[in-house]
């Protein structure tokens, strides 16, 4: 029996840093300013997995990657304490539940009724 393949890649977690109205514009209103980090994923059977640590720059994130591919190459597999569920990719069993469900949710917290709602 074959090990399942596992497919891996650095990602971007874009996120609101802060705040400072003194940087409010039209295209800004709140004048909120944004830091990022590095993380690796890890797609097995249809399901994405995002490592636990996380970097600051991704020359750093490439070089765990780089590990990690070298790892997974040698047949060791996820050791799951290490990784959490991260999303269904494109195309894969679920991604279009997946996709709806985030749609309500925005819905929802934009204080808005979804059509699914009715």
């Amino acid at each position: 029996m074959t090990k399942p393949t596992i497919y891996t890649s650095v990602k971007e977690h874009v996120y609101v840093a802060g705040r400072d109205p003194e940087h409010a514009d039209m295209s800004n209103p709140r004048g909120e300013f944004y830091g990022s980090n590095f993380y690796v994923e890890a797609e097995q059977g249809g399901e994405c997995f995002a490592h636990f640590h996380k970097f600051e720059t991704r020359d750093e994130a490439e070089a765990f990657h780089s590990v990690i591919q070298d790892e997974f190459k040698d047949g060791t597999q996820m050791n799951m304490a290490h990784w959490k569920f991260s999303r269904i990719p494109y195309g894969a069993p679920g991604w279009n539940d997946q996709e709806i469900a985030c749609e309500i949710d925005d819905a929802r917290a934009a204080g808005e009724r979804h059509p699914m709602d009715r």
